[in-house]
């Protein structure tokens, strides 16, 4: 049987303390910001007649051509090509 002295010790150990209770920063979560730039370029080398897609840095790939005009017409084509996708990519995010 409990006697009163042991009733009030274990009612103060269930007690709260009156300091208040702070949250360190540590603590709190914070959303993870991922932000990442991806990035592709076409380029056509006049000197060794050949076009690269170069995507983040690494070299995707890499088409041999037969002489500078057939190279500058394949550019210009590519070229022509990212910008219709550009323009079908704005025409369609209008009407979703």
């Amino acid at each position: 049987m409990k006697n009163e002295k042991d009733i009030g010790a274990s009612a103060e150990l269930n007690m709260p303390d009156d300091k208040p209770l702070v949250l360190k920063p540590e603590w709190e979560s914070k959303p993870k910001k991922v932000e990442k730039v991806h990035i592709f370029s076409v380029t056509y080398d006049e000197k060794d007649n050949k076009l690269s897609l170069v995507v983040n840095g690494d070299t995707y790939r890499q088409l041999t051509v037969k002489d500078r005009l057939s190279g500058t017409v394949k550019f210009h084509e590519g070229v022509d090509q990212m910008v219709k996708l550009f323009r079908d990519w704005g025409f369609y995010e209008n009407y979703n």
